[in-house]
């Protein structure tokens, strides 16, 4: 009897290591376990305490998306609904805690790609300089990609920036240098081009 107990035990305290490390093997228990904190994230959000909200939604939101990766066939629809809710929940509370500083411009997945700035850029991506701590040179100007939260944003001081791509919010062709040279790889938050 003592035996099956210490065993019961012993296997009960490995099944909680193994998922409190993120290491959930079925579907359900990782749906489970993103709804709770998806919940709890809201709750706190409700409560006044955003930094503990935020950090509840963001690993709720990646448990969904190793949830699609490693388990696409089950529930598709349903992990889908969950997960657009808790990323919407992120990205909200994400602008409330970090907001852009002024002069600078958020570095969406899909930036304008107004006038001839992009195809400069690129054309530039080979003479960009890193000065380090996300400032890069390029051209005699520098270019600052700072991370906010999950987002990223950047400024340049060239006077198209300054003047226009401020005021429209769009890139100049320097952060088109620096977005589409290998040192892009280096920027704090991943960015997809």
């Amino acid at each position: 009897m003592l035996y099956r107990a210490l065993t019961a035990m012993l296997l009960g305290f490995i099944l909680a290591a193994g998922t409190a490390g993120g290491q959930t093997s079925s579907p359900e228990e990782m749906n489970r376990q993103a709804y709770l904190l998806f919940r709890k994230g809201r709750s706190l959000e409700l409560a006044g305490d955003q930094a503990a909200a935020f950090s509840c939604l963001t690993e709720s939101l990646g448990i969904y998306d190793r949830l699609v990766q490693d388990h696409p066939e089950w529930n598709p629809r349903g992990v889908e609904l969950r997960r657009s809710q808790a990323q919407a929940a992120t990205v909200a509370l994400n602008e409330s805690l970090y907001p852009i500083p002024e002069g600078y411009i958020e570095l969406t997945d899909n930036p304008v790609k107004e006038g001839q700035r992009y195809p400069k850029g690129r054309a530039m991506a080979s003479r960009v300089t890193p000065l380090g701590g996300g400032s890069f040179e390029v051209k005699g100007f520098t270019v600052d990609v700072i991370p906010v939260g999950l987002r990223l944003a950047a400024r340049c001081d060239c006077p198209d920036f300054k003047y226009r791509g401020l005021k429209f919010g769009y890139p100049c062709k320097h952060i088109w240098a620096v977005l589409s040279s290998p040192e892009a790889a280096a920027l704090p938050v991943p960015f997809r081009q």
